[in-house]
């Protein structure tokens, strides 16, 4: 009767150490995953924002000297109100 106890106390203890495992290396990756997310649904309104405003004009140049809502420097256009940038090809 007594090595039942003892084995179950043992299982007991495994399964806890188990899920402990499991629930710390899975609440990271959860967080991880779900920063990635919402860093990527940014930068996915920035780019959509873009491309509308960019369909509003005939070409590159003409957007680059009459738009009020980006700002054109070097390899990237920079949205005035949020900050973020876009690195674009020449």
């Amino acid at each position: 009767m007594s090595n039942e106890k003892g084995f179950m106390l043992i299982d007991g203890l495994l399964a806890m150490l188990c899920l402990s495992i499991i629930a710390v290396t899975l609440v990271p990756a959860v967080t991880t995953i779900q920063t990635a997310a919402e860093e990527a649904q940014i930068q996915l309104e920035l780019h959509r924002t873009l491309y509308i405003e960019l369909l509003s004009y005939d070409d590159r140049e003409a957007f680059i000297s009459q738009t009020e809502n980006w700002v054109v420097e070097g390899g990237r256009i920079c949205g005035k109100a949020s900050g973020e940038c876009i690195k674009i090809k020449k």
